[in-house]
């Protein structure tokens, strides 16, 4: 696309590469769904005693720190990436507080590992797609099996 810049634009093309969109989703995946779901709606929930408007209200602060002043080639003006992420938001707070932090961070994982794979494949010329894909699915069973295996007798409460 001519004019449009990403991280990936420039990022050089290697095996290793291929683990970039692992990393890179399981650090965002951790940190914001420790900060933003467990312990901001954990917050809320000591003065507003509604769930699921602690629920939204986390959700909507977490949607909107995602947001570019400079829009997106197909996102413009980049607010609209906030209400996109809303839904989204809601959903992740709905799994927290329903199947517990590991479940979150499981979804979340998995949710960046496929926006941040295809954004990775799109601008790494396919080089090594194949290695990249593979990679992809490998780490994408690792929370699966690691949520799959922790077990709660009793239903999570934040």
């Amino acid at each position: 696309m001519p004019g449009f810049y990403s991280f990936f634009s420039s990022f050089p093309s290697s095996r290793l590469s291929c683990v970039v969109p692992a990393l890179l989703s399981l650090g965002a995946a951790v940190g914001e769904e420790l900060f933003f779901r467990a312990l901001l709606i954990s917050f809320l929930h000591k003065f507003i005693k509604k769930i699921s408007w602690c629920i939204v209200i986390a959700s909507f602060v977490w949607s909107f720190i995602h947001l570019s002043p400079f829009g997106y080639d197909d996102i413009s003006p980049g607010f609209l990436k906030g209400i996109f992420l809303l839904p989204i938001g809601i959903l992740f707070g709905y799994i927290l507080v329903r199947f517990g932090v590991v479940c979150a961070i499981a979804t979340h994982y998995l949710y960046d590992l496929v926006v941040i794979g295809a954004t990775f494949l799109e601008f790494n010329n396919f080089r090594y797609a194949g290695v990249t894909i593979a990679a992809m699915l490998i780490a994408a069973f690792v929370p699966l099996f690691i949520a799959a295996s922790i077990r709660t007798k009793k239903r999570p409460v934040i």
